[in-house]
């Protein structure tokens, strides 16, 4: 598209992809990072240059979604569903490889990753197991440090979508 919002067209359009999400831009701005829904109802994290050309699910990333770049752009984390509906929040290497789940199981359901400017944690929102409200965390990029940020009670807080900025 032209910065005018003319010569609008899609990026990619192929099957086995029903629909695209949260897409996110790479910290030097050649490619995109998404989640993608496919026709087998499971959702895939992909990444395209930023031309839309080489469109690729990431492998290990089954039932991934909301991914987030790293600042120095070496690895995506996402929230990632189990067959039981549980999810975590995993890294993985923009190729693909070093998939690891940072969380371990740690809550029923984790989602939202974002990074700090630093690179050294991540923010997501989560719930804990047994517990009725969404709540913020923090974890070091290597798993430790797993911190519940808010009050830790049961009621429902209203989160979505964290995201870090430095203070001015």
């Amino acid at each position: 598209m032209n910065a005018d919002g003319s010569n609008l067209r899609p990026l990619f359009s192929f099957s086995p992809v029903r629909h695209v999400a949260n897409p996110t831009w790479s910290p030097d701005g050649t490619q995109l990072a998404f989640e993608a829904w496919e026709l087998s109802n499971s959702s895939y994290v992909y990444v395209m240059n930023a031309d839309g050309s080489g469109a690729h699910s990431l492998r290990n990333t089954a039932g991934g979604w909301s991914p987030a770049w790293s600042p120095d752009g070496s690895q995506l984390a996402f929230g990632r569903r189990d067959e039981l509906g549980h999810s975590d929040i995993w890294l993985i290497n923009p190729d693909g490889s070093g998939a690891t789940n940072l969380t371990q199981g740690n809550g029923a359901f984790a989602m939202t990753p974002a990074w700090a400017p630093d690179g050294s944690r991540l923010v997501f929102e989560g719930r804990i197991l047994d517990s009725n409200g969404g709540h913020l965390f923090v974890i070091n990029r290597d798993g430790t440090g797993l911190q519940q940020l808010d009050n830790g009670g049961d009621e429902a807080v209203p989160v979505s979508g964290p995201t870090w900025r430095r203070r001015p």
